[in-house]
C-alpha cells in the first residue's frame, strides 16, 4: 500500500512539473512590438520558437502584405490617423481580441469582427532551407502570409458572416527557403464563437523538430486514449460477466466520453479522418463530449459509495447536465459557448461536492477509499486547470486526460486490491471447509466404529 502512494505521488508530481515545464517557454525570445529578434538563435541547439509575444494588430483592416512588407514596423500607419482601425495596436499573442480597445475609446472591441496580425522576424545569420511553422487554429478562419506568398489558410475568411466559412485544423506548413527578415501576416475572422483571434501560439523551427513535435503530441494523446479504451473495454467485460456490478458499466461509459473528449477536443485529431467536418458540428461534439462525461463519472461514484452519496443532489445533477445536452443539440454554437462557463463552473461545484464521499467512504473505513480519494485528488486539480485554461485565465495545457489516467490508475490498484482479498477469503474458506470435512468424515468414521463394536 505504501508503494502505491509513493508512486502515486510521484505521478501527481510529474503532471504538477509538466504544467509548470509548459510555462518556461517564457524564457525563450518574445516578441516586442511587433518585432521577434531571433538574431542570436540557433535552432539547431535550441529547438522551435514559439512565435508570441507583442504582435501589431489592426482592427477591421485586411492589409495586403506586401505592404506591410514593403514599410518598417514604426512607421506603418501615422498614430495621427483620423482612423483609428489605422492604428497599430500592440497586442499579446496569444489571446483573444475581445478584451482589446482602440486608441481613444472606452469600449471593448468585442468577439465578432476581422483583423490583421503582423509579426516581423529576425532570423539568425545564413541562410535557413528547412524551417517549417506549425498553424494551430485561430477563431474562426485564417490565411496566413509569409513575405508576402500565402503559405495555409483555414476556412474563408471574410467582413462579413455570410462571407466567411469557419474551421479549425492545425497544420505543418512549410517555411522554404528564409534568411534575414521576414514578415508573417495573418488574416483572421471570426463571426461565429465568443472569443476570436488566437488560442495558441505558432512556432517556428527545423522541419524535424516541428514534425517530432506534432509526433510527440499525437503519440501521447493515442496512447491516453488507447489506454483507457482498454480500460473501458475491461470494466465493460467484467459487468457482462457480473451483471449486478454497476460500478464497472458506469466506469467503462467515463471512459468512453473521456477517449471522445481526447480525440475530439485534444489538438481537433478528429479533422484527420474528418478534415471537411462542419465547424459547428465539430464543436457540439466537443461540448457534448464534456457534458456526457462529468455525469457518467458522477453516476460511477454514487454507484461505488451508495450511502455516502447524497441521491437528492445526484439526480438534480444528472437533470442539470440533460438540460444542458438538449441546450447544445438545439441551440446554435455561438448561444452555446456563451453560457458553458455555468456548466463549468456546476460541475467544478459538483465535483468539490465528491470529495464528501470519498472522505466519508475514509471515515467508515471502506476498502480502497484512501487511494480513491488521492487519485480524485489529481482528477480534481486537472480538471480546475482545465477550465481555467479554456476560459482563457490561464495559459497552460489540458491536462485533464492526464488526471482521468492517474485516477484510473488508482482504481485499477483498489480493482486489484479487492480481488486479492477475495481471493484471501475463498482461499480461507476453502481451507476452513476442508478442515471441516475432514473433522465430519473422523467424526463419522468414529460414531460408524462405535456402531460396530455394539
Amino acid at each position: 500500500m505504501r508503494n502505491f502512494y509513493r508512486a502515486l505521488l510521484c505521478v501527481s508530481s510529474t503532471l504538477i512539473l509538466a504544467c509548470g515545464a509548459h510555462n518556461t517557454v517564457g524564457q525563450k525570445p518574445r516578441a516586442t512590438r511587433g518585432v521577434l529578434d531571433l538574431h542570436d538563435w540557433d535552432f539547431n541547439q535550441s529547438g522551435p520558437v514559439d512565435l508570441s509575444g507583442e504582435w501589431q494588430f489592426y482592427w477591421q483592416r485586411f492589409i495586403p502584405p506586401e505592404q506591410l512588407r514593403a514599410n518598417s514596423a514604426s512607421d506603418l500607419y501615422k498614430t495621427n490617423s483620423t482612423d483609428q482601425t489605422t492604428v497599430p495596436l500592440y497586442v499579446p499573442v496569444p489571446g483573444g481580441w475581445n478584451d482589446y480597445s482602440l486608441p481613444g475609446s472606452n469600449q471593448t472591441i468585442g468577439a465578432d469582427g476581422f483583423a490583421t496580425y503582423h509579426l516581423r522576424i529576425i532570423l539568425p545569420p545564413g541562410e535557413h532551407h528547412h524551417l517549417n511553422l506549425f498553424m494551430p487554429y485561430m477563431r474562426t478562419a485564417y490565411t496566413a502570409y509569409l513575405n508576402g506568398r500565402e503559405i495555409a489558410r483555414n476556412g474563408t475568411i471574410g467582413k462579413t458572416k455570410p462571407e466567411m466559412h469557419p474551421q479549425y485544423t492545425n497544420r505543418i506548413v512549410t517555411a522554404g527557403s528564409l534568411s534575414g527578415t521576414v514578415d508573417l501576416v495573418i488574416h483572421c475572422s471570426n463571426f461565429y464563437h465568443r472569443q476570436g483571434g488566437f488560442y495558441e501560439s505558432i512556432r517556428l523551427g527545423t522541419d524535424r523538430d516541428v514534425y517530432l513535435n506534432r509526433l510527440l503530441s499525437a503519440l501521447i494523446d493515442f496512447a491516453l486514449i488507447g489506454s483507457i479504451l482498454l480500460m473501458g473495454l475491461y470494466h465493460f467485460s467484467l459487468f457482462a460477466l457480473r451483471h449486478t456490478d454497476r460500478a464497472a458499466l458506469m466506469f467503462g461509459l467515463f471512459c468512453l466520453t473521456v477517449c471522445g473528449y481526447i480525440f475530439i477536443v485534444e489538438d481537433y485529431w478528429i479533422t484527420l479522418i474528418f478534415p471537411d467536418i462542419d465547424w459547428n458540428l465539430l464543436k457540439k461534439l466537443e461540448y457534448m463530449a464534456s457534458i456526457l462525461a462529468a455525469p457518467a463519472f458522477a453516476a460511477f461514484v454514487q454507484v461505488l459509495y451508495p450511502r455516502e452519496v447524497v441521491r437528492p443532489v445526484a439526480i438534480a445533477y444528472y437533470v442539470f447536465c440533460g438540460v444542458f445536452a438538449l441546450f447544445n443539440l438545439f441551440a446554435p454554437v455561438r448561444t452555446f459557448s456563451a453560457y458553458i462557463f455555468i456548466f463549468q463552473m456546476v460541475t467544478l461545484i459538483g465535483a468539490l461536492a465528491l470529495f464528501y464521499p470519498f472522505i466519508l467512504a475514509i471515515h467508515r473505513k471502506l476498502s480502497g477509499a484512501i487511494p480513491a480519494l488521492v487519485g480524485y485528488l489529481v482528477l480534481f486539480l486537472s480538471l480546475l486547470n482545465d477550465v481555467l485554461f479554456s476560459q482563457e485565465i490561464i495559459f497552460t495545457m489540458t491536462l485533464a486526460p492526464i488526471g482521468v489516467m492517474i485516477f484510473i490508475f488508482s482504481q485499477a490498484f483498489i480493482l486489484s486490491l479487492r480481488f486479492s482479498r477475495a481471493y484471501d477469503r475463498a482461499e480461507h474458506l476453502s481451507e476452513s471447509l476442508e478442515l471441516k470435512v475432514i473433522q465430519r468424515t473422523r467424526e463419522l468414521t468414529e460414531a460408524r466404529d462405535q456402531a460396530e463394536a455394539a
